[in-house]
């Protein structure tokens, strides 16, 4: 799991401000497991690996109190 952000921090009175962020975030998930299936007579046991990669756009507002 990766990513990147970069934000605005913009106090707008002496106490009060709000901030802005957007960003970038990227996940990889992989799993492996054993299938089972019958042939006929036989059983047969074959290895499944899924591999998913998630791309987001993580956009994020605030206010903050000082």
């Amino acid at each position: 799991m990766g990513g990147l952000e970069v934000g605005i921090r913009n106090y707008t009175k002496e106490n009060f401000g709000m901030t802005f962020a957007i960003g970038y975030q990227f996940q990889r998930l992989s799993s492996t497991y054993d299938e089972y299936f019958w042939n006929g007579m036989d059983q047969v046991i074959l290895p499944v690996e899924e591999v998913e990669q998630l791309h987001r756009l993580k956009l994020m507002l605030g206010i903050f109190f000082h």
